[in-house]
């Protein structure tokens, strides 16, 4: 009785173990084709490498597409600011024009509203505490 012995052999020439390592791992156009390629064991054993890679190519896209997103996103919100900063810049130029003292004048004559212009300085009143307390 051999028990399956004779599948094996006890030294296998290294020539030998290289032809048959190099017919094992050949890829041939009609291997490829017939899509006996991929089920051999060259393609089984790269198998888990194949999907990391895809995991990681779908990973990538992915984070690029979201950084792209974002810096649209921050683009707009740039421009945004600045022409908010110009309109800023344009409102506060118009209302210190206006608050100037012979603008005022000008509104008031236009409005006939009937006050005049002051010739005295202001002047400081005091109060005492003894008028306001009984």
């Amino acid at each position: 009785m051999k028990f399956g012995r004779d599948k094996y052999e006890e030294f296998v020439s290294p020539e030998i173990e290289i032809q048959s390592q190099e017919e094992q791992d050949s890829v041939s156009f009609t291997s490829l084709v017939d899509g006996s390629f991929f089920s051999s064991p060259l393609v089984k054993r790269q198998i888990p490498f194949i999907m990391m890679f895809f995991v990681l190519c779908i990973l990538s896209i992915s984070i690029r597409n979201s950084t792209e997103k974002a810096y649209r996103t921050k683009s707009k919100l740039e421009s945004k600011v600045r022409e908010l900063k110009y309109e800023s810049t344009s409102i506060s130029a118009g209302l210190m024009f206006i608050s100037k003292q012979s603008e005022v004048l000008k509104r008031i004559e236009k409005a006939d509203i009937g006050l005049i212009e002051s010739n005295q300085p202001p002047i400081k009143i005091v109060v005492e505490e003894e008028v306001l307390c009984p």
